[in-house]
């Protein structure tokens, strides 16, 4: 008996789990608004629930070389240029080469966001967000 031939799947999970901020702000309500975006994260809690978000089959053709990045929709070219010119500025700046910079620029910005009190895992996630959503809507 022969084994089916494997396929690649990308599968989206929507998770949700409890995060703890800290944030100053004059009241309970204006703490609650302005946690996720201004708070530092002191805190998670486990993983309260999974979802499916969804599966799709990722095409390849088998005598093509696999192509060099994700095709863009072209409004998100532009986003693409932007970040391209902070990665050839910390590439200039710090001598990172093509594999490393965009590891070590992420890095890098972890420390910054110590420095200044930056919640970085809430700018991630929003980030994250971000992304996904642009890549259906302009």
């Amino acid at each position: 008996m022969s084994a089916l031939p494997l396929k690649t799947y990308r599968v989206l999970y929507v998770v949700v789990r409890e995060e703890y901020y800290e944030v100053e702000a004059a009241s309970a309500e204006e703490a609650q608004q302005r946690a996720f975006s201004d708070g530092r994260l002191v805190d998670q809690g486990e993983t309260t629930d999974v979802s499916d978000g969804g599966v799709e089959k990722v095409r390849r053709k088998s005598n093509m070389r696999r192509p060099r990045g994700k095709r863009l929709r072209r409004w998100n070219h532009p986003r693409a240029d932007w970040a391209r010119t902070a990665l050839d500025a910390f590439q200039a700046e710090t001598g990172a080469d093509d594999c490393d910079a965009p590891a070590d620029l992420l890095c890098d910005l972890m420390h910054l966001a110590d420095r200044e009190g930056w919640p970085f895992h809430a700018a991630y996630s929003r980030a994250w967000f971000h992304y996904h959503a642009e890549q259906t809507e302009p």
